[in-house]
């Protein structure tokens, strides 16, 4: 990674890149984390399409390491927000 805030701030700019303004963020962030380039240029009906990469300077290669370091990131991604979740359950809880 490039460092805590060069991270966002490439996060935030190749968010904007991605054709959904919602699925930009994610994407972004999950193709810094694994050094990967996402999106790029694709075929719809057999009509190349042009569109920006997220993450340009990562690897276009992708294999099954990489859906595996994808999932294992979404599953502690997951873990850590129902940890912070059960953390405000509790000091709601405490605070009634």
């Amino acid at each position: 990674m490039h460092g805590q805030y060069g991270g966002w701030r490439q996060i935030r700019r190749d968010a904007k890149l991605h054709r959904s303004p919602n699925a930009g963020w994610p994407e972004a962030a999950m193709a810094l984390s694994l050094d990967v380039a996402l999106s790029g240029p694709r075929s719809y009906d057999g009509k190349l399409e042009t569109f920006p990469w997220v993450n340009a300077p990562g690897r276009t290669a992708l294999g099954v390491g990489d859906i595996h370091q994808t999932c294992t990131a979404l599953w502690k991604s997951w873990a850590a927000m129902l940890a912070l979740l059960q953390v405000f359950i509790v000091l709601h809880a405490l605070s009634v």
